[in-house]
């Protein structure tokens, strides 16, 4: 398989997706650098289904799908109200051209976002830009559709914000069921024949473990900070799924 069809083949898919089917990429490699040696809670996805209206929240990992979610089911050119804060310096100097002010700290970049999109139009720029950036995005619709995303991060504490429940992004939109197969393909590739059609509630969990800190081979010269930004990461995901009550486990290693 050529490097190029590789990468059309997963270029839209969710990095967690990427991260089971055993893709290894500098998109995943940045999402791992903050992990040293040791065991972590990795983010949680919730989906409730009550007849074709439907419920997504999700951790902080999961926002970027719940939004991508929700424009894939929109019209190219339905708008969007679209608030919050984009997070990356690619991001920021594409976002000059809406009308956002980026705020520059060091190697920072922040762009607070108030403006309207077309919903292909950011749809495509999430497909994009996922990997380079953080979207902490809340979008309405005239339909009543609505994404609604925390704007603050705190890098030091738990994904999970155990004491509040899954509730840093949370997605309510109207859904058809045939609709349905594109988020569990992104969400739970690994688990997908096991889901029943008709299914009311669904929660994904997710368990870093990382082994090992491989250094990359010509190491001589590099600052600790350096060795440990390019040093990949052995280890496993192990992932749990609960649909309507009943439990599924799954392990899968990765090197990223």
């Amino acid at each position: 398989m050529s490097d190029l069809f590789l990468f059309l083949l997963v270029m839209h898919l969710h990095w967690l997706a990427r991260l089971v089917k055993g893709v290894s990429d500098e998109g995943l490699h940045r999402r791992f650098v903050k992990y040293s040696v040791g065991v972590f809670d990795g983010p949680r996805l919730e989906v409730t289904v009550k007849g074709k209206n439907m419920t997504l929240k999700g951790d902080f990992g999961y926002e970027d799908l719940i939004s991508w979610f929700a424009l894939s089911l929109m019209s190219e050119d339905e708008e969007c109200a679209v608030s919050g804060v984009v997070l990356g310096k690619p991001c920021a100097e594409l976002l000059k051209d809406y009308g956002g002010k980026p705020e520059v700290k060091g190697d920072s970049y922040k762009v607070k976002v108030n403006f309207s999109f077309r919903a292909g139009e950011l749809r495509r720029i999430y497909e994009r830009y996922s990997d380079e950036c953080t979207f902490l995005l809340s979008i309405k619709t005239a339909r009543g559709w609505n994404v609604k995303c925390r704007t603050k991060l705190d890098w030091t504490v738990n994904v999970r914000g155990e004491e509040e429940g899954v509730r840093f992004c949370v997605g309510k939109i109207v859904v058809e069921r045939e609709a349905l197969g594109r988020l569990l393909e992104q969400a739970i590739p690994d688990f997908i024949s096991l889901v029943p059609q008709g299914f009311k509630n669904m929660l994904i969990t997710n368990e870093f473990v990382v082994e090992e800190l491989v250094a990359p081979e010509n190491r001589e010269g590099l600052t600790a900070r350096e060795l440990r930004l390019m040093s990949k990461r052995r280890g496993k995901v192990k992932r749990t799924l609960n649909v309507d009550g009943e439990t599924f486990h799954n392990e899968v290693g990765f090197m990223v």
